[in-house]
């Protein structure tokens, strides 16, 4: 019965105000508050050491910001990929404005065990209190940044397009930014969950995205339980209602960094390779659409690209 569901997604409950922790009029009212983590031992000098080369000053006034200096948390979530996991945090070695990574450890059948990286920042490990793709999303408090990026356990990372991302990111701070991007198309009145949209996209799928804290609290609180419940049900969907809820808060489409490094880190293959994966997430859209009342996502051609140098 989605009827509840239509009612707590109406014009007048998003338009008051009340019961919301972000809405997109406070959001651009409140003072702009510096990132407050403390820098770690080592990233200062990692930080003064790009200042000069192609991947530029973090808070150049070039680029129109006037936040101090601030840094972003990397979030893992990893279900018995733990090569994947060790592979990118190798990747992390020496990178500007990390703040910490935190691994969701979604396993509840066995704890880390053996050698893993040591970084130059911490490396905390979290155990989920159940098996849940919705876990990715906690706005768990040793969080102490604005920016977090959701990184999938099988994806290869290259230093430079991280601070990329990272620098769009401070410059839109209310969007989705990062790859792969993924679309959505209407077909005999029906939602589809497109893979390639050519020149447009609508979605940037979670396995690399920077995404303001803020977003994480209104994934876990502020959603109606049946969005939830039904990503536990079919364990598929977490980064679709990610992306439908911060067009709905903000209106605005996510953002595309084009990637560098292969998109795999050679970790075995997951979820997404199951038959019903992509019905799945046509199926999943269609929920969504009935939840909301309408369809939030909204297309882009923006595309940040790194420095051909």
């Amino acid at each position: 019965n989605l009827t509840s569901p239509l009612l707590q997604y109406s014009s007048a409950r998003w338009n008051s105000g009340r019961d919301l922790t972000y809405t997109p009029r406070t959001f651009h009212d409140v003072p702009m508050m510096p990132g407050e983590a403390a820098f770690y031992a080592g990233t200062k000098k990692l930080i003064y050491l790009i200042q000069e080369n192609l991947m530029g000053v973090n808070g150049s006034k070039r680029l129109g910001l006037t936040r101090d200096e601030e840094q972003f948390t990397v979030m893992i979530l990893t279900y018995n990929r733990d090569d994947g996991v060790k592979t990118i945090i190798e990747r992390l070695r020496g990178c500007p404005y990390l703040n910490k990574v935190i691994v969701v450890w979604n396993n509840r059948e066995r704890m880390p065990i053996g050698i893993w990286p040591q970084i130059h920042v911490p490396v905390e490990f979290v155990l989920s209190e159940k098996n849940s793709l919705n876990s990715r999303f906690l706005p768990y408090d040793r969080i102490e940044t604005e920016a977090v990026v959701s990184i999938d356990d099988d994806m290869d990372l290259d230093l430079p397009e991280i601070i990329l991302a990272f620098r769009m990111w401070r410059e839109n701070r209310d969007r989705i930014v990062g790859f792969p991007e993924r679309f959505h198309r209407f077909k005999h009145g029906r939602t589809y969950y497109g893979m390639d949209g050519l020149l447009q996209y609508s979605m940037i799928i979670t396995s690399f995205a920077f995404i303001h804290k803020e977003f994480l609290f209104e994934y876990t609180y502020n959603q109606h339980p049946a969005i939830l419940e039904h990503i536990d049900r079919h364990r598929n969907c977490e980064d679709i209602a990610m992306n439908y809820l911060v067009s709905h808060l903000t209106r605005r489409p996510p953002m595309k960094v084009v990637k560098i490094a292969p998109e795999n880190n050679g970790a075995r293959s997951g979820l997404s390779t199951r038959a019903s994966h992509y019905a799945e997430r046509d199926e999943c859209m269609r929920t969504l659409n009935a939840i909301y009342g309408y369809c939030p996502l909204l297309f882009s051609q923006e595309v940040a690209h790194p420095n051909a140098d």
